[in-house]
């Protein structure tokens, strides 16, 4: 029998990432990810040491009440180990890390992010390339957006981008 490696949902922000280009966000994430493996990133650890001082049946309430506070009420509580934003705008899962293929991710009402995406394991399957059945691999990339705040036009616009970055990873993706 296989033994799991212990996993936690613990994140990595990064900062204005509407100013790096796709290969500076990548290495970014790789570099907060390793980080975050290795339990050297503070202000996470700080967070989860503090997290697990809350009964399991308050961390909903907790959760929400932090939310509030630092969404409805824009209240900075750095000082109790709780980042400013600490989840961003758009949130990603490596779900292809603990061997699944494609999901879609829930919405986490407490996190105020309107877009998920679960990142599969990439496997190789036919594809059709110039009218030819190939072999090649394959990403799946499950969404998740709250149309409240993404119109349906733009997540179709945003999945012809990815289309595009994902069909040519040389020219967007490497540096």
């Amino acid at each position: 029998m296989t033994k799991l490696k212990k996993a936690t949902l613990s994140g990595a922000v990064v900062r204005e990432a509407e100013n790096l280009e796709t290969f500076e966000i990548a290495n970014d994430l790789n570099t907060k990810a390793t980080m975050v493996k290795n339990n050297q990133d503070k202000e996470i650890k700080n967070s989860l040491e503090m997290f697990k001082l809350v009964p399991w049946f308050l961390s909903g309430f907790i959760l929400d009440m932090m939310s509030f506070l630092t969404y409805g009420l824009n209240l900075n509580l750095s000082l109790f180990g709780i980042p400013k934003d600490p989840f961003g705008s758009v949130m990603l899962t490596n779900i292809g890390g603990m061997g699944i293929d494609i999901a879609w991710a829930p919405l986490c009402p407490y996190s105020r992010v309107p877009l998920l995406l679960a990142i599969g394991a990439i496997k190789d399957k036919p594809w059709v390339v110039n009218n030819e059945v190939v072999i090649r691999p394959i990403l799946p990339i499950g969404v998740t957006f709250d149309h409240r705040m993404i119109d349906g036009i733009h997540a179709a616009e945003m999945a012809k981008e990815f289309k595009k970055c994902f069909s040519e990873p040389e020219k967007y993706l490497l540096n």
